[in-house]
């Protein structure tokens, strides 16, 4: 009996033994799995980190250096293509892909953040801080259009006026366009103009190259002067000046001013004046730059006026005078009140042009999503 016994036992250890075994090698395998899923999920955050970090970083990059307007496919493609890609971030990399809705002019930063194999991402969206209605207007009055001269709209651009249009002779329309008296439309508010109050006053002289932002003081202009502008990149220029008048000649405001602008940059070029008052005023913009001249209280033009790529932006102008001959060559006009007009005015109107108010608005972070 006892022998029998005996001969049990061992088996029974063995057994044992075995099952401990493999107990031992369960919790071991559940213990290396438990520690790899946390593992995973330690990098799983930390890639998720890394995207959100990236995607943030991307949309600083983009609000700092753009707006809608320069924003355009082809920068968006040269971004995604050679710049947002494995881009090395902490103990990781990310990867960002720029989407931007032609309706809203919305921007989505998808970025996915990778840690050793392991990915992870998130989506950052961009709006406009302000709306901007589409233009489709030439000229675009917050008051009255009372005016004796002849005027063509070319391009299908529409004439609005808050109140009363009064044309005689009548505005000819060419290529689609028409009047609207008591427009609804909605009439921009003055753009935010930069703070300049801590800003060298600098000099200046005919015949000067601008290729910055930079602040001047009134012009008075004797004779025929000029001076250039030249766009280094697609950052915006403020060119700053008080007033800019002609000499005074007896009774007679005399004088001749001429505006190349040039470059090989994209970025919009604003030019700031409370008052202009010149004989005759001419923008050369062959290139087409796209040019955003700003008029704060009056506007007056006699002589021969041809401006290329513009949108004249005087909202707050309730004294403005056209005499003689004024042509815009791909632009609009967007103005207070246009109280005496006379001669001949032609407007090429321009959509790309016309819609520049966009150009003034910055992005802002909007919201996040998971994709």
């Amino acid at each position: 009996m006892l022998k029998d016994e005996r001969g049990f036992a061992l088996p029974m250890v063995l057994i044992f033994a075995t099952a401990l075994t493999l107990l031992g090698i369960t919790l071991l395998g559940v213990s290396l799995n438990q520690a790899t899923r946390t593992m995973q999920q330690e990098k799983r955050e930390q890639a998720f980190y890394i995207a959100k970090s990236g995607a943030d970083a991307v949309a600083s990059h983009i609000i700092e250096r753009f707006n809608p307007i320069t924003l355009d496919s082809a920068s968006i493609t040269d971004l995604n293509d050679n710049y947002l890609k494995d881009i090395p971030f902490g103990a990781g990399s990310f990867s960002a892909t720029l989407t931007k809705d032609s309706s809203t002019d919305e921007v989505k930063i998808l970025s996915v953040g990778e840690v050793d194999g392991v990915h992870n991402q998130t989506a950052l969206t961009l709006a406009m801080d302000a709306p901007a209605e589409t233009m489709t207007h030439a000229i675009l009055s917050g008051n009255n259009i009372n005016t004796n001269a002849s005027i063509v709209i070319n391009n299908g651009g529409n004439v609005a006026a808050k109140n009363n249009i009064n044309d005689i002779p009548a505005i000819h329309f060419s290529g689609g366009g028409k009047k609207e008296p008591s427009s609804s439309v909605e009439f921009p508010s003055p753009l935010p103009s930069p703070d300049v109050s801590a800003w060298p006053v600098l000099g200046f002289s005919s015949g000067m190259t601008i290729n910055k932002s930079g602040r001047y003081d009134s012009i008075e202009v004797a004779g025929s002067q000029s001076f250039n502008i030249v766009v280094p990149d697609h950052r915006e220029m403020h060119i700053v000046f008080k007033n800019v008048v002609g000499e005074k000649v007896g009774e007679l405001i005399k004088g001749e001013l001429e505006i190349k602008v040039s470059g090989p940059g994209n970025g919009i070029v604003h030019i700031y004046m409370d008052e202009l008052d010149l004989t005759n005023f001419l923008i050369k913009n062959s290139t087409e730059k796209k040019i955003i001249l700003h008029v704060k209280s009056s506007l007056n033009l006699r002589g021969s006026s041809t401006l290329q790529g513009v949108l004249i932006f005087a909202p707050s102008v309730n004294y403005s005078k056209v005499k003689g001959s004024l042509i815009i060559q791909k632009g609009a006009m967007v103005i207070g009140d246009i109280t005496e007009l006379t001669g001949s005015i032609t407007i090429n109107y321009d959509p790309d042009f016309a819609n520049l108010i966009k150009a003034t608005r910055r992005y802002v972070r909007h919201h996040w999503s998971g994709t």
